[in-house]
């Protein structure tokens, strides 16, 4: 079996879970949110919201070595084998400073985490427009569409995470305090003002899995 070949595998069974653990995400967050719900199964599915919001977090950041590998493999771009190690061994920090985040929910180490996230999206953006324009290392148009929807999805979690803070606290007193109406909606005004951004990250991913296998031509 190529290198490309298992970087092509790995390539599809990263959107799938990634889009699966979302779409989990998405069905527990309606049961966390609903008030006639017992506050066990809220609490339960609260847990299970939690768990499957890390499958999406790992195949994002794993979604980028795996990419550079396969246009590396397609010559669709002009890197060093040293390049492409050292992307791996990026991502594979970048998982650590993530569970170490998810571990200890360090506000300094979020924040770097976020830093992160916003100068991969400006340099996916880069590449993918001068990927559109064929002027960059990366050549392909359709390829320069994934990466600036790439870019698009990652942009929709840092919102969803900005957005989704307040969730914690109120639901912290939730489980102490009991039900209020205005504990009420302040669960129900994050779970709401996130869901927008859930729908975009999936539309991202589909198109750019249909990009993928249009291959169209500007």
């Amino acid at each position: 079996m190529s290198g490309y070949t298992i970087a092509l595998i790995a390539h599809l069974l990263l959107f799938a879970y990634w889009l699966g653990g979302d779409l989990g995400v998405f069905y527990s967050s309606y049961v966390v949110g609903d008030p006639k719900q017992p506050l066990a199964a809220r609490q339960t599915a609260a847990g299970i919201l939690v768990w499957l919001d890390r499958i999406p977090r790992v195949c994002l950041i794993l979604m980028l070595p795996v990419s550079l590998t396969l246009v590396t493999s397609l010559s669709l771009a002009q890197w060093p084998a040293l390049l492409v190690y050292t992307v791996w061994a990026f991502a594979a920090l970048w998982l650590v400073l993530l569970w170490r985040v998810e571990a200890t929910h360090a506000a300094a180490l979020a924040a770097i985490d976020a830093l992160i996230r916003i100068l991969v999206i400006a340099t996916l953006v880069v590449l993918g427009i001068s990927a559109l324009r064929e002027t960059g290392p990366i050549t392909g148009a359709w390829v320069g569409i994934k990466l600036l929807l790439f870019a698009l999805a990652i942009s929709c979690g840092l919102m969803i995470r900005k957005l989704f803070a307040p969730f914690g606290a109120a639901f912290g007193r939730l489980a102490t305090e009991g039900s209020t109406p205005d504990i009420e909606q302040a669960i129900d005004t994050s779970l709401r003002r996130t869901r927008p951004f859930v729908i975009v990250i999936w539309a991202c991913l589909i198109g750019a899995a249909a990009v993928g296998v249009i291959k169209p031509a500007l």
